[in-house]
């Protein structure tokens, strides 16, 4: 679930041996894939990223409907 602050990196905890480090996970607009404007050079160079530094990333601009959303998360 996006928290209000949408474009904020979400933070999680990585546990490393007997060390617990918070790190962050990048919020990506994929928007103007979805939309087909836009520059999708950026989204695809931002998702390069995330997968290379962190391993993850959540994505926002999707089009799937809120309620929807909610719904698969109490699921899960």
């Amino acid at each position: 679930r996006v928290h209000a602050k949408r474009n904020e990196p979400r933070r999680h905890k990585v546990h490393k041996g007997n060390k617990m480090q918070i790190s962050q996970v990048p919020i990506i607009d994929i928007s103007p894939l979805v939309s087909g404007t836009g520059n999708h050079y950026i989204v695809a160079s931002q998702i390069q990223q995330a997968c290379c530094e962190c391993g993850f990333f959540y994505i926002i601009g999707h089009g799937v409907d809120e309620s929807l959303q909610q719904r698969l998360e109490e699921l899960s």
